[in-house]
């Protein structure tokens, strides 16, 4: 008998994800069928999309807390679906961002990439490994 493939996640991405924003929106009782259902809710006013897009803020800005702790960037460039939504949570992550910080946060911004950040950077990696190997066959 083959076993089941199980897709783990850390725990940042069990909450600030599709996937924890479905979870939480089920928790809640809602009936959506995606995350984007849930963000276009919660632009309709719905109060417990409203409510799940507020904990994802939250969970958004504790993450963004500990990084910035941690190596204190100049600029944080949000993408993905999270920057799809941005006008739902940037600025109220940006609030609790500044109240879990001693210092003031650094800018956030949206990726201009949008959602296909990871696939470009996916290709963008690959594209440089094939040219550092193609370019050590030359040079060896």
């Amino acid at each position: 008998m083959a076993s089941a493939r199980v897709r783990q996640h850390g725990m940042l991405e069990t909450v600030a994800s599709a996937e924890g924003v479905m979870t939480a929106a089920r928790s809640l009782g809602m009936t959506a069928m995606s995350a984007e259902q849930v963000f276009g809710a919660a632009r309709a006013g719905d109060p417990v999309a409203v409510r799940v897009v507020r904990d994802e803020a939250s969970h958004l800005a504790m993450a963004l807390a500990a990084v910035i702790a941690v190596l204190d960037p100049g600029l944080i460039v949000i993408g993905g679906g999270v920057g799809g939504n941005a006008d739902l949570l940037l600025d109220p992550a940006a609030r609790m961002l500044s109240d879990l910080l001693a210092l003031s946060p650094p800018p956030i911004e949206v990726s201009a990439l949008g959602r296909d950040a990871v696939v470009l950077g996916g290709l963008a990696a690959g594209l440089d490994r094939a040219r550092y190997d193609v370019l050590a066959q030359i040079q060896a």
